[in-house]
């Protein structure tokens, strides 16, 4: 009667209980413990058993580890094979004992460090008892008949009790009896049916899929919001680093009163030798080129300032080329904006390649390739000769994101400047921008200049016999080192030691004609300093000033003549890397005729064998 009693008073009753305070302290440890342990062993297989044959086994390893050295030991013992030699169990003497077999079984808890989680919760629940006024001693809400009474319901395995599905009664069930209920239901064909093993694979799978697709676009959600916050408060730092403290700045105002070129450009033209050192060129030659070039440097005045006038935009630009001064030094001197001038530079040279190279850098006719020989042979002594090719480094900072492509066998960053030079030192090929590594030959064989010669549509003239001779018709050449390799248009000296005295002889020759093009990049350089130094301008924008150099050497030396020191003392540009490069029979064939000539009465010079001895 007491359990019915007990019963009725619902599935919501909750009996009164004594409390210990230091029960519920001790408690509180072992969860902390648990959770500690678990953290520590997570990844530890705790769940093998062993036979009782097989923990007498572990019985004597135990032993013998701790009689024994374990440090010598541990090598000795193989615990695999002492397990495997239990192999004739009886299913009576099969125990359930876990690895807790090898040691003791202790209630020691790990230090709090090894889980600083679990300790900071530790010592918050512990704060938050402290705080609790528990009641140790509590009247019971159940007669001790019905404590009884629910000490029998909680351990009688025999029935099953559930709330009803209405009413709120309590239905008491017989568990064998509900459970096979619960069978028989199951098994009804009419209401269930078991699936198959594939569509719970199936569904298994679209679940799992869908788990991880919806993991996925969460943390994409996440990255593209964090993504989002970040780029605006990148956004406002940099509006705020650029905003303008300063229309004009103190430091540069009153730039026609104080400038640089406004100081000294009229005193300048009164002196042409100072005028000369300061822009590279003379007075009439670059009246000349403000003239080509005023048009395009033309701005717009506006109301809130003047533009900067063609000349003074000119001036500027052939002070960077001709001193390779840094754009913060330019600031300072003729006091515009750092970000003006660096502009104004690139804007400057642009303008000059653009317009120059049409007018320094024709395209040679048949009649001007045989013109280019004749002074060859009048100054360099090498007959047939059209030009002399070559590659130099241009030092530059590293481009971003170009990786070693720029970076050359002389272990700096460049590009380089491959050129054919006629016997005045002027440029009548460039091609500029080449990676770093590579080699002459290679930028000479993938350039326009090798294309064209490769297809013979360059316009050289007909083969020529050599001055003082009848037979055999000879070619136009082109002259070049080592690097190249030899064609039916490009010779390169012999490159052995040991060489008999009319290859030596050839090289000597060959040399003189071949020593233009480095001429010509030593004037070129020493003219134009910031080829002495790297370059700090993006790519495009340190080729383009290098194509202005280029092109105001050629309009120099056509409107100032010759008479200038030419040098092949030049530190700044460095040869291109040379490779071993084999040449075509032809060109080997038309070397030894070259050869053999310079050795005939016709074609030998009085001084050659003094200038090799």
């Amino acid at each position: 009667m007491s359990e019915i009693s007990l019963l009725k008073k619902g599935l919501n009753f909750c009996p009164n209980t004594n409390l210990d305070k230091f029960e519920l302290y001790k408690d509180l440890q072992l969860f902390v413990r648990k959770v500690i342990l678990k953290k520590l062993y997570q990844k530890q297989d705790t769940t093998t058993n062993y036979t009782l044959q097989e923990n007498q086994a572990l019985d004597q390893l135990i032993a013998l580890l701790e009689e024994s050295d374990t440090a010598n030991l541990i090598d000795q013992i193989d615990l695999a094979q002492i397990l495997q030699s239990v192999e004739h169990l009886d299913a009576e003497d099969r125990t359930r004992p876990t690895m807790s077999k090898l040691k003791k079984k202790s209630d020691l808890c790990p230090l709090p460090s090894t889980c600083p989680n679990a300790a900071a919760f530790l010592k918050l629940v512990n704060n938050d008892l402290d705080k609790l006024k528990i009641q140790m001693k509590r009247p019971s809400n159940l007669s001790l008949e019905e404590s009884d009474a629910l000490t029998a319901l909680a351990t009688n395995k025999k029935i099953t009790i559930k709330p009803s599905d209405k009413g709120g009664n309590i239905v008491v069930l017989n568990n064998d009896h509900y459970v096979s209920m619960c069978k028989k239901i199951l098994n009804n064909a009419d209401w269930y049916r078991r699936m198959p093993a594939s569509i719970v694979e199936k569904y298994n799978r679209e679940f799992y899929t869908i788990i991880i697709l919806a993991s996925m676009s969460f943390f994409l959600a996440v990255a593209t919001a964090t993504a989002a916050v970040l780029l605006e408060e990148e956004a406002e730092e940099e509006e705020q680093r650029r905003k303008r403290r300063f229309w004009v700045h103190p430091v540069i105002a009153n730039r026609e009163q104080r400038g640089q070129f406004w100081i000294i450009y009229n005193d300048l033209r009164a002196h042409k030798d100072k005028f000369m050192d300061y822009t590279r060129m003379s007075i009439k030659s670059f009246d000349a080129l403000l003239g080509l070039l005023s048009s395009k440097l033309q701005r717009q005045n506006t109301s809130f300032r003047d533009c900067i006038p063609p000349v003074e935009r000119l001036i500027i630009t052939l002070r960077y080329l001709a001193t390779g001064h840094s754009i913060s030094s330019l600031h300072f001197q003729f006091l515009i904006g750092k970000s003006t001038a660096s502009y104004l530079i690139r804007d400057t040279c642009s303008i000059i390649w653009d317009v120059l190279k049409e007018v320094v850098f024709p395209k040679p006719t048949t009649n001007e390739w045989a013109k280019i020989a004749d002074i060859f042979w009048q100054q360099c002594n090498f007959p047939n000769c059209v030009g002399a090719i070559d590659g130099k480094h241009i030092r530059i900072q590293k481009p971003v994101g170009s990786g070693s492509s720029f970076y050359n066998y002389k272990k700096y960053f460049s590009f380089v400047l491959f050129a054919m030079a006629d016997a005045n030192y002027r440029f009548i090929y460039v091609d500029i921008g080449s990676y770093g590594r590579s080699s002459d030959s290679s930028i000479f064989t993938h350039s326009t200049l090798g294309h064209l010669l490769q297809e013979n549509r360059l316009g050289l003239p007909a083969n020529t016999p050599l001055p003082g001779t009848n037979v055999p018709a000879m070619p136009y050449v082109f002259v070049a080192d080592e690097a190249f390799a030899l064609g039916e248009h490009l010779l390169r000296p012999y490159s052995s030691h040991s060489l008999s005295q009319e290859k030596r002889v050839f090289n000597y020759r060959l040399t003189r004609a071949r020593r233009v093009v480095e001429c010509a990049f030593g004037i070129l350089a020493n003219k134009w300093r910031l080829l002495h130094t790297p370059i700090y301008l993006k790519m495009q924008h340190a080729i383009q000033a290098v194509k202005a150099i280029c092109a105001l050497h050629n309009f120099i030396r056509e409107h100032d003549g010759f008479q200038l020191e030419d040098t092949l003392a030049n530190q700044a540009m460095t040869r291109a890397e040379m490779r071993s490069t084999r040449g075509s029979r032809s060109g080997a064939a038309l070397r030894e005729t070259f050869c053999s000539y310079f050795m005939s009465p016709e074609g030998q010079l009085p001084w050659q064998l003094d200038a090799i001895a």
